[in-house]
């Protein structure tokens, strides 16, 4: 099924759908947290570090932080923006490849419809036999 645009015939809609993009962005957009930040640079530039550091709690490497982010945004309100918190190494689970490959053929060659309580019972003999470390099945949301 093919799949129309619905505005094809709308005068000056991808240049409104462009603006809202460009403006209502969560990544674009001018927060409070930056707005409350650029608020502690300006109080810290005209009153100095104790007072900054009195009045709001900011630390002299927080403000030279955001100094710094506010400098290299070309001095703009979102390049004050919280950034992402994500974790940037995540955790990856390492399974044997011995122990995959026989997963593998127990569900093709031994029974195609084999579950995973069979192939677990299976794994833990594998396991046993060649000195691999064991590992749990992981139970299902019922």
């Amino acid at each position: 099924m093919q799949i129309g645009f619905k505005y094809k015939y709308c005068r000056g809609f991808g240049r409104m759908y462009n603006y809202g993009l460009k403006h209502f962005n969560p990544y674009t957009m001018i927060t409070t947290k930056a707005e409350t930040r650029l608020k502690i640079l300006n109080y810290w530039k005209k009153y100095g570090l104790e007072a900054a550091y009195d009045a709001f709690g900011a630390k002299r490497s927080t403000l030279y932080y955001w100094q710094k982010l506010y400098k290299d945004s070309g001095y703009k309100v979102e390049g004050l923006n919280p950034g992402k918190t994500i974790r940037k190494n995540k955790n990856k689970r390492e399974i044997h490849p011995l122990i995959l490959k026989e997963i593998k053929r127990l569900r093709t060659e031994v029974c195609p419809n084999m579950g995973k309580t069979k192939v677990k019972k299976n794994l833990d003999v594998f396991c046993e036999r060649k000195g691999l470390p064991l590992y749990s099945d992981l139970k299902s949301d019922e």
